[in-house]
C-alpha cells in the first residue's frame, strides 16, 4: 500500500495560481446562520396534517435540522421535506427529502437531534435546497420546510425545530 496525500476541491481551487476557480461561500467560508421554531398540534388532528416550519432558499446549503418532540406526541410518524409556498400553490416539491418517516414511539420525549442527514448519504453534504428536493437547476426561488404528520398519536404536543444553514 502507499502513502497518499489528497487535498479536497476546496484546497485544490485556493492553491489555483490561475485564480479561475473561486469556492462557493455556501461551500467554503459561508456564514451559518439559525432559525428556530416551536409548534402545537392538538389532539383533535389528523393523520396527513402539516407544520410548515420555516421558508428557505432554493440556493441554501442546510447543514443542521434539529427536531425535538415533547413525550405527548412520541406515537406520532412524521415525514419532514420541501413545499412550494402558497404563492406557488403551497404543494409538495419533496414530502421526505430530509426525513422519511421517523417513528417517535419511543414513550418518551424525542430530545433534539440533527436530522439534516436521516435519508441523505455523506456524498450529498455540499448540496443546496434545490439539489435536495431532487431538481435539476435551481428555480431560484423559496421551498417552505414542512414536517408532514403521517401519523398522529392520541394527545396533542409540541414539536421544536432549529435550522442551520449556509446562504449563497
Amino acid at each position: 500500500m502507499a502513502v497518499v496525500h489528497n487535498r479536497s476541491t476546496t484546497i485544490l481551487n485556493i492553491e489555483d495560481i490561475t485564480g479561475v476557480t473561486r469556492n462557493q461561500s455556501f461551500t467554503a467560508h459561508g456564514r451559518v446562520r439559525s432559525a428556530a421554531e416551536t409548534m402545537a398540534i392538538a389532539a383533535s388532528d389528523s393523520n396527513g396534517s402539516t407544520l410548515r416550519f420555516f421558508r428557505v432558499k432554493s440556493s441554501w446549503r442546510i447543514e443542521g435540522l434539529w427536531l425535538a418532540a415533547d413525550a405527548a406526541i412520541v406515537s406520532t410518524d412524521v415525514d419532514i421535506g420541501l413545499y412550494d409556498i402558497g404563492d406557488n400553490g403551497g404543494v409538495v416539491v419533496d414530502k421526505d427529502c430530509y426525513v422519511d418517516g421517523l417513528d417517535l414511539s419511543g414513550g418518551a420525549a424525542y430530545p433534539f437531534t440533527n436530522l439534516a442527514f436521516h435519508t441523505r448519504g455523506i456524498e450529498t453534504v455540499k448540496q443546496q435546497v434545490w439539489q435536495d428536493a431532487g431538481l435539476t437547476a435551481d428555480p431560484r426561488t423559496h421551498y417552505d420546510l414542512t414536517v408532514h404528520l403521517n401519523t398522529i398519536g392520541a394527545a396533542g404536543g409540541d414539536f421544536a425545530m432549529i435550522l442551520n444553514y449556509i446562504e449563497d
